[in-house]
C-alpha cells in the first residue's frame, strides 16, 4: 500500500457538532495524497457516529481514553504513516489549496518545517485580521505562527522532540516551538493563507488556573532559554501575574510582579503594574 503524502491529525472531545465541518475541509482539498486521522479523547457525544457515517478510505478514525489534546496529538503521530504532518484542531477550517500550498514548497524544498499563513475569524466567521508567517507579530524578529493547521512538520523531527508536552493544558504550542527552535530547523513559507482559526470560545486561555499553572511550568523548564529571551520572560511573567490578579490572588501577582521588575527595574509599566496590584478596587478597573 502506497505512503500518504501527508498524514493530518485531528484531535477532538465533543465537538460532534462541528467535526464533520472541519473533517469535510480536509476531504474536499484540491490535493487528495493523504491520510486522515481522527484522536477521539474519549467524547462521550454521538462523535464517532457521524464519522462512521463518512465513507472515505482515508480516514482513521481513534477513540482514546480522555487525556488531553497534547496527549491526543502524540497519539495520532505515533499511528501515522506519512514523513510529513500537520495538525488541525477540530473548530478550524483550511483553504481549499492548504495541503497543496505545502507540497509545492516541499517539492522544491527539502524543509523540516513548512508555514502558512493564517486568517483569524470571529466565531461567526468574520475576518479580524491576516497574520503572516514571516512575521506574525509585526517586530521583524520573530517568524512562523504556531497554531496547529498553521504549520506543516516532518514527522522525524516531531518525533525527534518527543512530540507535546502532556503536562501542559494551555500554550503548548508555544512551548513545542521553543524546542524546535533549538534544534535549528529548515523551514520555509507558503506566503498563503491556509488556516482559518476561530476564536474559541472555550480554549485553554479561558481556564486562568491553566494559564498560570503553564507559564510557571514553561519558565522552569526552559530556564536557559529564558536567559536569553528577557522579553519573552516578561510576558509570561504579565500574563500570569494578570491571571492572578483576576483570581483574586493579589499576593501572588506581586511577586510575579517583582520578579519582572527585576528584569526590567526602571520600565515605568512594570512599576505601575506592580504598585496598582495592592489596590484591588484599582486591578478590577484595569484588569476587567
Amino acid at each position: 500500500m502506497k505512503t500518504p503524502f501527508f498524514s493530518v491529525i485531528i484531535p477532538t472531545f465533543n465537538r460532534a457538532h462541528l467535526i464533520v465541518d472541519t473533517i469535510n475541509e480536509v476531504l474536499n482539498q484540491s490535493f487528495s495524497d493523504f491520510e486522515l486521522i481522527v484522536i477521539d479523547d474519549g467524547s462521550v457525544d454521538h462523535t464517532q457516529n457521524l464519522i462512521e457515517t463518512l465513507n472515505d478510505d482515508r480516514i482513521n478514525y481513534t477513540y482514546q481514553v480522555n487525556s488531553g489534546v497534547s496527549a491526543a496529538r502524540n497519539h495520532g503521530a505515533r499511528i501515522a504513516q506519512s514523513e510529513y504532518i500537520v495538525f488541525l484542531d477540530s473548530d478550524d477550517k483550511v483553504s481549499k489549496n492548504w495541503l497543496n500550498d505545502y507540497h509545492n514548497i516541499l517539492l522544491k524544498h527539502n524543509k523540516s518545517i513548512v508555514f502558512s499563513d493564517m486568517e483569524k475569524r470571529t466565531q461567526s466567521g468574520e475576518c479580524i485580521k491576516i497574520v503572516r508567517a514571516r512575521n506574525p507579530y509585526g517586530n521583524n524578529v520573530d517568524y512562523g505562527i504556531f497554531i496547529p493547521g498553521s504549520f506543516c512538520v516532518k514527522r522525524s523531527v516531531f518525533n525527534q522532540l518527543n512530540g507535546y508536552d502532556v503536562s501542559l493544558k494551555y500554550g503548548e504550542n508555544t512551548e513545542l516551538s521553543f524546542r524546535l527552535f533549538e534544534i535549528s530547523p529548515s523551514f520555509a513559507f507558503t506566503d498563503q493563507v491556509g488556516l482559518y482559526y476561530y476564536a474559541s470560545v472555550d480554549g485553554g486561555s479561558k481556564n486562568l488556573h491553566n494559564l498560570i499553572d503553564s507559564n510557571l511550568y514553561v519558565i522552569k523548564k526552559h530556564k536557559d532559554y529564558f536567559l536569553k529571551h528577557k522579553n519573552v520572560k516578561r510576558l509570561y511573567l504579565q500574563n500570569t501575574a494578570v491571571a492572578l490578579i483576576k483570581l483574586e490572588r493579589y499576593k501572588e501577582a506581586q511577586k510575579i510582579f517583582l520578579q519582572i521588575l527585576y528584569l526590567y527595574p526602571f520600565h515605568l509599566k512594570n512599576i505601575f503594574r506592580f504598585l496598582c496590584s495592592f489596590h484591588p478596587k484599582l486591578t478590577k478597573f484595569i484588569w476587567r
